[in-house]
């Protein structure tokens, strides 16, 4: 079972971005799109629980992530932040449509 702070973190999180990290798992695109949200969440916590299960349990022989791991981790939280700051920056730079605004 998932942490609470990662079953939080699971619901709110948006229905494509839940596709999305599904898709990267490697489930198929039609499959993913035919899933309604509680079954997207329910598969998506199996796959978190089951990166997570790799991460305590490393694969025979090595008792610490690889450097390769840490990097990829790192990398994959650098374009979280990035994606956040686009989308920020895009909300931000819209024109004002008011009715108000004048010429």
């Amino acid at each position: 079972m998932l942490e609470e702070a990662e079953q939080q973190k699971l619901h709110k999180m948006g229905t494509d971005r839940a596709r999305g990290r599904l898709m990267k798992a490697g489930y198929d695109e039609e499959t993913v799109f035919s899933l309604d949200r509680p079954e997207l969440l329910e598969e998506l916590a199996k796959v978190m629980l089951a990166e997570a299960d790799t991460m305590q349990y490393p694969a025979e022989g090595g008792s610490e992530l690889t450097e390769l791991q840490v990097g990829l981790m790192e990398l994959e939280k650098s374009v979280e932040k990035s994606e956040k700051s686009v989308k920020l920056s895009v909300s931000s730079s819209r024109p004002n449509l008011s009715r108000n605004h004048k010429t």
